[in-house]
């Protein structure tokens, strides 16, 4: 399975400030909490500093509360002439 995903993983995927030829295979991530990312059960500090969730943790309770109780209200409005 391995062997698969990396394949097409390099076929089909570009990472943006990486340079290709030089990049290992990245981690296939699960999931997250915290700090920590999971690729399976072994935890991997994200210790990529000051990008979009890192500030306040992976999976932050408060934050997902918020995001649902705004999604149950309105999840869009198309932005053309409308507020």
């Amino acid at each position: 399975m391995q062997e698969q995903w990396t394949e097409i993983y390099e076929k089909h995927v570009w990472q943006p400030f990486t340079q290709m030829k030089l990049a290992h295979v990245p981690y296939k991530i699960d999931r997250a909490e915290g700090v920590y990312l999971y690729e399976g059960d072994r935890p991997i500090v994200d210790a990529v500093g000051s990008w979009w969730v890192n500030l306040f943790g992976h999976c932050n309770a408060r934050i997902n509360d918020a995001v649902i109780a705004q999604l149950q209200t309105l999840e869009h409005a198309m932005y053309a002439g409308m507020t």
